[in-house]
């Protein structure tokens, strides 16, 4: 199983994504974030 969650902070408009899976390696795929637009976490091929 895989859990991953956004955040954004409202005061400094930082975001973060976070993933815990039992797959290795899944740091590299899960997250997406490109910087002055949003972040993403796309778990399909996890």
């Amino acid at each position: 199983m895989t859990y991953s969650i956004v955040a954004r902070d409202k005061e400094s408009d930082e975001f973060g994504v976070a993933v815990q899976s039992h797959y290795f390696q899944v740091g590299p795929v899960v997250p997406w974030a490109l910087a002055a637009v949003g972040a993403v976490a796309t778990q399909s091929m996890v």
